[in-house]
């Protein structure tokens, strides 16, 4: 098991792309230069290394103020980004209370190695997010996605100007004066041993239905079985195989996908021998569980996805499929 690895959907760097892009930075040569996938804003609900981009995103935003650059793309994020599976999970919730102790969960479950906890006052709730890159110089970037995540969802039932009592940041940079005119409100705050948002008691018992939020509710927010305790960490072997992904229209090698780990070639192998597994075992698993992925949806023609995963010929793909799976891509698709 590894807990210190992070992966995130690349949905929220295409935030930051979008940004970027807008203000006049050259993304594409950015992008050809970095360990970021070429095609990143093609699969967004793949995962790619958080420490990658963090620092990417660093390196290309050079010229802008951190912390403007984390609120201007996490403003971005609304309910409608979120994963699918998040989306039915929050939006199949009555109650303010119940749709974010929903999010919160399903937030753990995209990134295990965050440790999320709720602590309460007399007349508020704080909910805590510890990330394992907190000590990361442009943590903000992170931080402002996690954060504004929980607000979309508190606007969504409380409407678009709610504001917290108070966002902390662990990090050190401070805050221009755009982050206090978002949030006129709310008390920011930086240095803090955790990231956290503080929100009204009497805004979570709001709810978004006819039936009212009841103090049982409540207790449950507070106790959640899930919320308080840290998510399984990553499996190497599930790490390897998520984090290649994104990259596999681009003849991945090997080292590319130590680099990825952040591990030299040697221990990469090394790793996956100790789970009777090796690189191009799991770079062929991946790649045809991507290309199903990709033959269910029935706007791409076979021949994208072909190329999406890497083959020059549609010929050869098909071919490697059909020793795969047995059928070849066009009647699955029909079985389908």
């Amino acid at each position: 098991m590894v807990k210190n690895i992070s992966l995130v959907r690349a949905t929220y760097v295409n935030d930051y792309i979008s940004v970027l892009r807008d203000a006049g930075a050259p993304i594409e040569r950015y992008l050809a230069e970095s360990l970021l996938p070429k095609s990143i804003e093609l699969t967004p609900q793949l995962r790619i290394s958080l420490p990658i981009a963090l620092s990417w995103v660093a390196k290309v935003g050079h010229e802008m103020h951190p912390m403007e650059l984390g609120l201007r793309a996490s403003e971005q994020v609304i309910v409608s980004s979120f994963s699918s599976l998040r989306q039915k999970i929050v939006g199949s919730v009555p109650s303010g209370i119940k749709r974010l102790e929903a999010l919160l969960l399903a937030m753990q479950q995209e990134d295990p190695t965050l440790k999320l906890g709720i602590s309460k006052t007399h007349n508020s709730f704080e909910i805590k997010i510890n990330s394992f890159h907190h000590g990361h110089r442009y943590i903000c970037f992170q931080e402002w996605i996690l954060l504004q995540t929980i607000v979309s969802v508190m606007r969504s039932f409380k409407g678009q100007s709610w504001c917290p009592v108070a966002m902390c940041f662990a990090s050190h940079i401070r805050p221009p004066e755009t982050v206090f005119k978002a949030f006129p409100d709310t008390r920011v705050l930086i240095r803090c041993p955790h990231t956290s948002i503080t929100i009204l008691q009497t805004d979570l018992v709001n709810t978004v239905s006819k039936e009212g939020a009841s103090a049982v509710e409540l207790r449950s927010f507070l106790t959640s079985k899930a919320v308080h305790r840290e998510a399984s960490a990553w499996n190497f072997v599930d790490f390897v195989g998520t984090s290649i992904k994104p990259y596999l229209g681009e003849n991945l090698k090997v080292e590319t996908a130590a680099k990825i780990a952040g591990i030299s070639k040697r221990t990469l192998q090394r790793k996956l021998n100790a789970h009777d597994t090796s690189f191009s075992q799991i770079l062929q698993e991946v790649r045809f569980e991507l290309a199903c992925d990709y033959l269910n949806n029935s706007t791409m023609k076979v021949t994208d996805v072909a190329m999406a995963l890497g083959y020059a010929r549609v010929q050869n793909f098909s071919r490697d499929f059909r020793n795969q799976k047995g059928i070849s891509p066009s009647q699955y698709r029909r079985k389908k």
